[in-house]
């Protein structure tokens, strides 16, 4: 049992608790984090490397203004994207929870 509760109630109440924690799931969760971008700046190719536990989420590439500009699923550890028709500026690459800025330049 991870919480046991004992009580007392005698002249004064009194509560014991005895917590634990599982850490692994510390471990899954920073290890899920881990995005890599590669050649940030972008010309035309975007590569991304990501931990196996991403594959199956879904990328999306943001604009700055918050427009949704590309989308899919990840399916393997790296990918490689085609930006060359974005226009320039600053994007947002989010998997999951995750969140990286790409800059995109001719």
């Amino acid at each position: 049992n991870n919480c046991d509760l004992t009580n007392n109630y005698g002249g004064e109440d009194g509560w014991v608790f005895k917590l634990s924690q599982d850490f692994s799931s510390i471990d899954n969760y920073i290890s899920f984090n881990n995005i890599k971008i590669f050649s940030n700046p972008v010309h035309n190719e975007l590569i991304f490397q990501v931990n196996s536990k991403m594959i199956g989420e879904t990328y999306q590439i943001y604009s700055i203004t918050g427009k949704c500009e590309l989308s899919g699923i990840v399916n393997s550890e790296t990918m490689e994207l085609n930006l060359g028709s974005f226009s320039v500026g600053i994007y947002l690459l989010q998997i999951g929870n995750q969140t990286k800025k790409i800059v995109k330049v001719k």
